[in-house]
């Protein structure tokens, strides 16, 4: 397959991934096209984010946002850590079944901005929050089934911000 390199450019990347990791292409709205990835496999990892978090935290801290704004909305947040220690850990456990949430915070996206100003001043953030209304509701998710698999408790939001400037800078996309 032939496959959108700055999506998944970075899977080529894992240690073993040239050996043995294969990319397919399939629809959610196709019926069948799971067929083959699946085919011979003891699990299904299925990874759901609501927005390019990666464009938007860059763009953000940038200052190089769409009109100046960051978003007006409040999403869930998690650590990739906890998300590959949760799918390792719904493999391997017997009592894991259905759906597990995996989100350690919830937050507007005006608490991150705040957050990364204070945390890292030098950069040129975005100045205004959007005037179209997201869902601003306070919410927020239940982990509780994925907690009774003993899984040990989430990253904090600074920690995962800062682990993914950090990483963000390693690679010199800030």
């Amino acid at each position: 397959m032939t496959a959108d390199v700055g999506k998944v450019g970075c899977l080529w990347e894992l240690n073993g991934a040239k050996e043995r990791l294969k990319l397919l292409k399939a629809d959610l709205m196709v019926e069948g096209s799971f067929d083959e990835a699946v085919r011979g496999v003891d699990g299904v990892f299925h990874t759901a984010s609501p927005a390019n978090l990666i464009e938007f935290v860059l763009k953000s801290m940038r200052g190089t946002g769409s009109r100046g704004e960051f978003s007006n909305t409040t999403v869930g947040f998690v650590h990739i850590d906890d998300v590959v220690a949760a799918h390792i850990l719904a493999m391997v456990e017997s009592k894991a079944s259905g759906r597990l949430i995996c989100s350690s915070s919830v937050a507007h996206w005006l608490e991150i901005n705040e957050m990364l100003r204070a945390r890292y001043p030098s950069y040129p953030y975005e100045n205004k929050r959007s005037s179209v209304e997201g869902d601003s509701n306070p919410h927020s998710m239940d982990t509780s089934k994925t907690a009774q698999l003993v899984f040990p408790p989430f990253k904090t939001l600074e920690t995962t911000f800062d682990d993914c400037i950090t990483s963000f800078q390693q690679k010199q996309f800030l």
